[in-house]
């Protein structure tokens, strides 16, 4: 795991820069650029990049549908909130800052 904080500019980076590396490296073989150049499938693992990027889409839409919903659908709210402490919390732990990125803040 990462034990660094990354800034705003860093975790661009991380989410544009580096799979634009990996896509125009040999990693991937020249006949099927979607398909890694793996014999078996399970073998790939995404790296913390791969994690991080994710995480992050996933952290900022949740909070997209969260800010509406909360006066309207108490309850979903609650559930959509548990998410976002478990989003949050594997972000914290891969070093992401979340300064910019939580519009929460509960």
């Amino acid at each position: 795991m990462l034990n660094k904080y990354f800034t705003l500019q860093e975790t661009i980076a991380i989410i544009i820069i580096a799979p634009q590396k990996i896509l125009s490296s040999n990693y991937y073989n020249k006949k099927d650029t979607c398909k890694p150049d793996f014999q078996k499938a399970g073998e790939y693992m995404p790296s913390d990049a791969d994690i991080i990027k994710d995480y992050i889409t996933e952290f900022s839409r949740l909070q997209d549908w969260m800010i509406p919903i909360k006066e309207v659908a108490p309850d979903t709210y609650l559930s959509m909130y548990r998410r976002y402490i478990e989003l949050k919390v594997t972000l914290s732990s891969l070093g992401v800052s979340l300064a910019e990125l939580d519009r929460i803040k509960e």
